[in-house]
């Protein structure tokens, strides 16, 4: 059929296939049209298709055999100067490849405004908001503004990139400009109000919204309008709740007008709908509560991540996505998976200053203190001006005081509170809060630390003044109560706790820091619980409650402690872990009858829970149950040899060592079977396999102490196998066991001694 080799009728099935959203078909006519005849315009739709299905390496290629037939094809240094920006961080690069596209543009479409307008538009949109860069592109839209001067919407988009440069008053009368040309343009409405926001002309702000939600029955719906409202309410209210829920309303919008774009849209349109730039703020607001104590902190914290994934998805060049996730992943206490999010952001640009600062931070919240002199000397090497971060303070003063420099620890804190901005915050650009706030902390630490408490009273006396009203001002008041406390000053202390209302997000924190110094000071039990007790009446929620069986259970009374677990339970009674404590709290009971009826239970709904199936096998060994132990145990390992991440082959190894401690408890595991095969023996080998597994799979970076436990685990395996061997008076393969142990191990010395006790 000479039909299929014809370029036209090629291009037009792949059109039509590009319109179905079947992509690889497209790409298949694609394919043979390039085949037939190396067609520049076929070669252009192949990248838009490729970039589509994510195959970046092959778009780029494809892009380059194109600029290799014609190196001044304007379509072509489009989407070279697109890909990019969206794979990479190298500024320099990006900015080599603007000045060729603009060049081009001035050749051959130099009175195209629109065209001028859209590559403005949707390459600031993925800009990352570098200011070389977006005022390299803001020079596109400047010539799109002076070819047509009365078009509105050119005009609303230089102030939008205005804005991102951080020129609100200049974007603001650039918006103005707009309106004047166009009244009916919500678009510059929206602008000037958020404008209004990020200069604090906060009642401003809100009249002019008013305005707008008296008319927005007849508007179109947009993501814009919740999302200036959610800005205002924090800013204007402090009310996390309604900040949240306008957020969540306004990422449902906007991912509904992506959805609704149209199919065949070119690629930088499909970015501009998209927005990254748009979304990366939008997850900003979310992870605002990333360190409060809220009840819808997970919720919001994990949406912003997930937008940010979504946003890293199709701009994987987007350091600033990368480096925004890690922080939150870092600050709800995720350091494994903020420091694998760390590794793709270097992979990225691995002269990211920021992201080895970041870096730094997380190995000494992981308390690897060599891996955070490395992360800060590389630092350093990338930008010479990270000395002057407050965050590089803050590593460079624990590192310190790590080696036993509290003297020189002191001087870098002195250092960075001289810094302009750090007392006054209003240097631009600002210190964060939370910056500002960790200082004044880590200083008043060290002055505690050397005994000089007058000094570390007035630095925080100092503090509580500056951050009185603002979210930061609890932090310091729980610094102030236990610095109260360092200095024996009981009363003080709790006294200080009571300064932070039950309406701040960090009074739960505040109550458990003062049922602490009830406990660990006064040794006043009683105390101690009635502080969580307050919890439960202020709000009588599963975390309270769960909480106040906690307290119970930490000072040895279990059958409160049940009472207390039971009520959340009857909350939420879905929740595996509740029932996994009201079964724990009753064993401490001697119930075990109960105990065991909670976990069956609770497994009825949770078949595939790894835990709950542990705690019930050690419950069934308790009680002399083996078989009952074996076979639960025995339905978790069925999924393990195919397992292929690292949280489940570790759930795994710690099933098939279980295993091995109940087989060894029957005399028909322990000995021999017919073929000459120890049961124990085979179950640790399996063990030993699967835990090499997550060793090779466990990433480089992780922190010094998650991969001394998974050696410790092999080396334990490795004792026990001996101690299998040492019972077969194979005295050969237990020294060989014993030996592996201390290869993998050094400090299995103890664990050998003991095995070797046990055995005799």
């Amino acid at each position: 059929d000479t039909r299929s080799w014809d370029l036209d009728a090629l291009m037009a099935r792949a059109h039509f296939y590009r319109l179905l959203q079947e992509y690889s078909r497209a790409l298949n006519f694609l394919n043979q049209a390039v085949a037939l005849q190396s067609w520049i315009p076929a070669l252009l739709e192949k990248t838009e298709i490729l970039i589509i299905l994510g195959k970046w390496d092959q778009a780029a290629e494809t892009i380059q055999r194109v600029l290799h037939q014609n190196e001044r094809t304007l379509d072509a240094l489009r989407l070279s100067v697109l890909v990019r920006m969206t794979q990479n961080s190298d500024e320099t690069a990006t900015i080599e490849e603007l000045h060729l596209m603009f060049k081009s543009m001035e050749r051959y479409e130099s009175t195209n405004a629109m065209l001028y307008f859209q590559t403005a538009c949707s390459l600031s949109r993925v800009s990352g908001r570098r200011a070389p860069v977006i005022q390299l592109v803001m020079t596109l839209c400047k010539r799109a503004v002076d070819l047509d001067p009365t078009n509105a919407e050119y005009v609303v988009e230089l102030a939008h990139q205005k804005a991102m440069l951080g020129d609100y008053h200049g974007a603001m009368l650039t918006y103005r400009e707009a309106g004047r040309n166009d009244e009916a343009n919500l678009a510059a409405l929206y602008g000037t109000i958020y404008c209004q926001v990020m200069i604090a002309e906060l009642e401003d702000a809100e009249q002019q919204l008013d305005f707008l939600l008296t008319i927005s029955e007849s508007i179109d719906q947009s993501a814009q309008l919740p999302y200036l409202k959610a800005l205002l309410a924090w800013r204007r209210e402090r009310n996390e709740i309604e900040h949240v829920r306008l957020l969540r309303k306004a990422e449902k919008l906007h991912f509904q007008k992506v959805a609704n774009q149209v199919v065949v849209v070119s690629i930088f349109d499909s970015y501009r709908v998209l927005d990254p730039d748009f979304l990366i703020q939008l997850a900003k607001e979310f992870l605002i509560h990333a360190k409060a104590g809220s009840n819808c902190t997970d919720d919001a914290v994990n949406r912003g991540i997930n937008i940010l994934e979504r946003v890293v998805d199709q701009v994987p060049g987007l350091i600033e996505a990368h480096l925004l996730a890690a922080g939150a992943q870092f600050a709800t206490g995720q350091f494994d998976v903020a420091a694998r999010t760390l590794d793709v952001a270097l992979e990225c640009d691995s002269q990211s200053a920021p992201a080895h600062l970041l870096m730094a931070q997380l190995e000494i919240a992981r308390n690897n203190f060599r891996g955070a002199d490395t992360a800060l000397e590389q630092a350093i090497a990338c930008d010479f001006e990270v000395r002057k971060a407050p965050a590089y303070a803050l590593v460079k003063s624990k590192l310190c005081l790590h080696k036993g420099s509290p003297n020189e620890a002191l001087g870098t804190l002195h250092d960075a509170m001289r810094a302009s901005g750090v007392r006054d915050g209003a240097e631009m650009p600002a210190v964060s809060l939370s910056e500002r706030v960790a200082l004044f902390i880590t200083l008043g630490e060290v002055f505690a630390g050397l005994g000089r408490f007058d000094e570390a009273t007035s630095i925080l006396a100092e503090a509580r003044e500056r951050f009185r009203g603002t979210p930061e001002e609890a932090r310091v008041i729980m610094s102030s109560s236990m610095l109260a406390a360092k200095r024996n000053d009981f009363d003080n202390a709790v006294s200080i706790l009571c300064d932070i209302p039950q309406a701040s997000s960090a009074y739960i924190d505040a109550m458990k820091l003062k049922a602490k110094l009830y406990l660990t000071v006064k040794h006043d039990k009683c105390a101690y619980v009635q502080c969580f007790q307050d919890l439960v009446a202020l709000d009588p929620s599963v975390a309270t409650y769960e909480q106040l069986g906690g307290a119970y259970m930490h000072i040895q009374a279990p059958d409160s402690a049940i009472k207390a677990y039971e009520k959340a339970h009857n909350i939420e009674r879905h929740r595996a872990s509740l029932a996994a404590k009201i079964a724990n709290a009753l064993v401490s009971t001697h119930e075990y009858l109960k105990a065991t009826n909670y976990y069956l239970t609770a497994l009825q709904a949770h078949t595939n829970d790894t835990n709950l199936r542990h705690d019930l096998a050690k419950l069934y060994m308790k009680l002399q149950k083996y078989d009952s132990a074996i076979q639960v145990l025995a339905y978790a390992l069925e999924p393990v040899e195919s397992a292929i991440q690292v949280p489940k082959m570790k759930q795994g190894v710690q099933s098939l060592i279980l295993l091995a401690e109940v087989y060894c408890c029957t005399d028909e595991h322990c000995a021999a079977d017919l073929t000459g095969s120890n049961p124990v023996e085979q179950v640790l080998l399996r063990a030993q396999d699967l835990q090499h597994g997550v060793m090779e799979q466990i990433n480089s970076t992780l922190g010094t102490e998650s991969i001394t436990k998974q050696k410790m685990i092999m080396g334990r395996i490795h004792c026990s196998l001996a101690r299998v061997y040492v019972k077969e008076k194979s005295i050969g393969k237990a020294i060989a066991s014993y030996q592996d142990a201390l290869k993998i191990d050094n400090n299995v010395g103890f664990w050998i001694v003991t095995s070797n006790h046990d055995a005799d």
